[in-house]
């Protein structure tokens, strides 16, 4: 899974810059609503599964108090999942709103320590979400460079994936939020993500999520103590399967048994029971025809 703080002087394509209106951004995420007609994605929050994109830009826009005027005004986040990992969903979109809240969750708990907004909860964060369902092909992809696509058709694929819109301020309007703030005891953005990533693990009992994330801070850092840092929220995946496995044991034991029950007369059991009332039955009409002869 890719989950990732776009910064939009580096990432994308210049579309949008985030110390002004939100607009640029709704008005691109609106991008799909035109060919998916009735099917189309509304925005979405913590609390809310439709939310028009004109309350979208209205609240981003209003939470302003204290920012200077060059100063960032809200945060986009993507999380997409690999097509592995939506297989396991039986109801995709559903299931990609419900994670997006819990993954908000963890997003507002990170902040901490030197801050002075931190027990914040996913109700304190001022957000919304749209689940998009196309990916298209960049200049720097292979493909693109080994000239088989053609730059911006679509990847194949399940390629269905979250873009959220943050506010930099909280619900009160009181503090400054940034998932940027280059301080890991304000906000650690690797934290975020391995924490992110655990989640979908124990969820879906994957074990493959934060693999990726894992090496490569361990290979960054020569150690693993950023990523031991984080080991408590790892789920135990082994013990969730080994719960699974004796769950379906069970009930292969019940159904086995309830199978021999509905057989009737044609179960081992009944026909062993049946054999032995046919061996008295002939012992008695053996006994009767010696009685009859005397």
């Amino acid at each position: 899974m890719i989950l990732k703080v776009i910064n939009p002087k580096k990432d994308g394509k210049n579309l949008y810059q985030n110390n002004g209106s939100c607009f640029p951004l709704v008005q691109y995420l609106s991008k799909e609503d035109d060919h998916l007609g009735d099917d189309r994605e509304y925005f979405f929050n913590h609390d809310n599964d439709i939310v028009m994109a004109s309350e979208v830009l209205s609240t981003i826009d209003s939470y302003r108090k204290g920012l200077e005027k060059k100063d960032t005004k809200f945060y986009s986040l993507v999380i997409a999942p690999t097509d592995a990992e939506l297989s396991c969903m039986k109801d995709p979109r559903k299931e990609l709103k419900d994670y997006t809240r819990m993954m908000m969750e963890i997003y507002a708990e990170n902040f901490k320590g030197i801050t002075k907004a931190k027990n914040l909860k996913g109700k304190d964060i001022e957000y919304f979400a749209k689940i998009e369902f196309d990916r298209h092909y960049k200049g720097n992809d292979k493909e693109v460079i080994d000239g088989t696509v053609e730059q911006g058709s679509v990847k194949p694929g399940n390629n269905m994936h979250v873009h959220i819109i943050v506010s930099r301020k909280d619900k009160s309007n009181e503090h400054k939020i940034s998932p940027l703030v280059n301080n890991k005891k304000a906000f650690h953005i690797e934290g975020l993500k391995l924490k992110a990533c655990y989640k979908l693990d124990e969820i879906y009992l994957f074990n493959t999520s934060a693999k990726e994330l894992e090496a490569m801070m361990i290979k960054r850092d020569g150690n693993d103590l950023g990523v031991k840092e984080y080991e408590s929220y790892k789920p135990n995946i082994k013990a969730n399967e080994d719960s699974q496995k004796k769950d379906i044991t069970t009930e292969v034991a019940i159904a086995s048994i309830s199978e021999i029950v509905l057989q009737g007369l044609n179960s081992p059991i009944e026909s062993e029971s049946q054999s032995i009332d046919d061996d008295v039955e002939k012992m008695k009409k053996k006994k009767e025809r010696l009685k009859f002869k005397r």
